[in-house]
């Protein structure tokens, strides 16, 4: 075998471990992104969620809404919801990282203290009526109604 041989070889090789390597990683990438993108909202349903609120009463104040820290796919369903809302009328606050909670919710979250109770109630009512699992969670201090889009369900 030459030197001219190896060169050769080794050159063939080098290629196309490379190319190998970034084809399986652009597979491997687009199969993860697919996998955790997971739970979207259809324009039908962003289009029912907006509807289904125009009516409610509005707050004087905005609502803070806000998802798990390093959870894109939450902050995709976070920014879906946000326009539903705010085409309904409603000011928001942000798609802001929410604190870690201990429980690891799944679903949407409308935390809300006893003062806001008719429209945590009607939030979650509209969220369910879309096929979206939202609970509600009394707060027991005097803070705003806002709305937590927690990790998807299994």
């Amino acid at each position: 075998m030459t030197a001219k041989s190896i060169y050769e070889f080794c050159r063939f090789w080098i290629v196309w471990t490379g190319l190998l390597t970034a084809v399986l990683g652009a597979v491997g990438y687009r199969a993860y992104t697919i996998m955790e993108r997971g739970r979207r909202l259809s324009s039908s349903q962003v289009a029912s969620l907006t509807e289904s609120l125009k009516f409610v009463s509005k707050p004087a104040y905005p609502i803070v809404l806000s998802r798990p820290p390093g959870n894109d796919e939450a902050t995709d369903v976070a920014d879906e919801v946000k326009k539903a809302l705010e085409d309904a009328g409603f000011k928001i606050d942000g798609v802001w990282p929410d604190l870690p909670i201990a429980s690891d919710p799944i679903g949407v979250l409308v935390r809300r203290n006893p003062k806001d109770a008719m429209l945590g109630d009607a939030l979650v009512a509209a969220f369910q009526k879309v096929k979206i699992s939202a609970n509600t969670v009394e707060l027991n201090e005097p803070r705003p109604l806002d709305i937590v889009i927690a990790r998807k369900p299994p």
